[in-house]
């Protein structure tokens, strides 16, 4: 339900005791757009004004993500798949291959835990290739990518679609599941 609201509303907050950056941290794991406002233990509202930085430069010429930031920006990426079109990205991922996946293609992406073990969900993106570059299936990659915005049927919106320019194997990261925080 969080994913989808359009307001979250923090009643009996108080200020003397609660952090709103830690309730605004939890909101904006799994949903950027929602408003957030804090009812305050007196009946008073309070509007959440917490700027939201991204922790990598989207202007960059070459968008590195670090592997803690793997789920903030996918996140970013599947909200506003339009601000990253023809963007150059690099991430460390875990590459798969499946047989219904069309010819030439395969996914990159990470398991991310929005709030507790039993919701870690493995996240991915779509990877169109030449048979040049061939990841080896369920292998983690260091992967350089221009991202293209296509329209998917299925998805009834423009979804995100990563052409590879190098794809290296890679050691797994510290901490294979990716968090929020």
């Amino acid at each position: 339900k969080l994913n989808m609201a359009e307001l979250v509303m923090f009643n009996r907050f108080d200020t003397a005791t609660m952090n709103p950056n830690d309730l605004h941290q939890l909101v904006r794991g799994v949903n950027r757009k929602a408003a957030i406002y804090y009812e305050l233990t007196d009946g008073r509202m309070m509007q959440d004004d917490i700027p939201d930085p991204l922790p990598f430069d989207v202007d960059a010429d070459d968008i590195v993500i670090k592997d803690e930031d793997f789920a903030l920006f996918f996140s970013d990426l599947m909200e506003e798949p339009k601000k990253y079109k023809g963007k150059r990205v690099t991430f460390r991922a875990f590459a798969v291959k499946n047989p219904t996946f069309p010819k030439n293609t395969f996914a990159v992406g990470r398991h991310i835990m929005t709030c507790c073990v039993e919701d870690i969900q493995f996240y991915w993106l779509e990877v169109k290739h030449d048979q040049s570059i061939q990841p080896r299936n369920k292998q983690w990659v260091m992967i350089t990518a221009k991202i293209d915005i296509v329209q998917k049927l299925l998805q009834r919106k423009a979804m995100p679609v990563l052409i590879p320019e190098a794809v290296e194997n890679a050691d797994p990261p510290a901490q294979e599941v990716c968090t929020f925080y």
